[in-house]
């Protein structure tokens, strides 16, 4: 993403320090610890925040000795970022902390309406015997699957063909997920080091619930046919 250094877009006047009431809930920034601040960058995008991924517009936020140097190596990353598009942002910037919806910021309503769609999310999981670890930022969640893989599972009907030699058993889980029910689910494994044991590093997949409310509705549609699946007699 196109990036407006110095906490400002495209060097545009700052919105000066940011409401308490719309940081992250239990989330303690890196740059707020004890001394951190002069050693930390802090990089973000409009597309997840706002929503408007096509944008590609960005920024930094740190101390002026660091920006500096950022700002004048830019461009020979990336230039030429839309001049509307930094100061539609910028107006962005002012009114996002105003009143939005029936919160009294946008901030915290993108922050209400996450949770909801992650607690459908979790519900449409843990009703048919999911279990998941509730995540408290992001837009995806953990669900275990360690009772769910092989083909006497659940979704046996797809599983020696998504198998592939030595590959651990949630890209496994994954594949005949989607292919048994139509729903996307990504492997874990690639986030644990080799010394993580198998049976935690293999046991979880994430589901992401930054969907329409008719998309996740349909996803426990389809999901409720694991329990049925899970309950058929051999």
């Amino acid at each position: 993403a196109s990036l407006a250094a110095g906490g400002s877009p495209a060097g545009g006047a700052s919105g000066g320090p940011a409401d308490p009431n719309d940081r992250p809930a239990g989330h303690v920034h890196f740059a707020a610890l004890p001394g951190m601040w002069d050693q930390t960058i802090t990089v973000s995008s409009a597309g997840k925040t706002f929503g408007i991924t096509g944008w590609q517009i960005g920024w930094v936020v740190g101390p002026a000795q660091w920006i500096e140097p950022i700002q004048r190596f830019m461009p020979n990353l990336q230039f030429c970022a839309p001049t509307l598009m930094q100061r539609a942002l910028g107006r962005v910037f002012e009114t996002a902390s105003q009143p939005f919806g029936d919160a009294p910021s946008y901030y915290e309503w993108l922050r209400q309406d996450y949770a909801r769609r992650r607690d459908l999310m979790v519900s449409a999981l843990e009703a048919v015997g999911v279990q998941t670890a509730r995540s408290q930022g992001g837009f995806f969640l953990l669900a275990d699957i360690a009772e769910l893989c092989g083909e006497e599972g659940p979704l046996g009907e797809h599983w020696a063909a998504s198998a592939r030699p030595d590959e651990p058993q949630d890209w496994t889980f994954c594949r005949a997920l989607a292919a048994q029910l139509g729903v996307v689910a990504l492997p874990v494994s690639p986030f644990f080091g080799p010394d993580a044991p198998a049976d935690v590093r293999h046991r979880f997949v994430r589901f992401c619930f930054a969907k329409t409310d008719a998309t996740l509705e349909e996803a426990a549609r389809r999901l409720r046919r694991l329990r049925v699946a899970a309950a058929a007699p051999a």
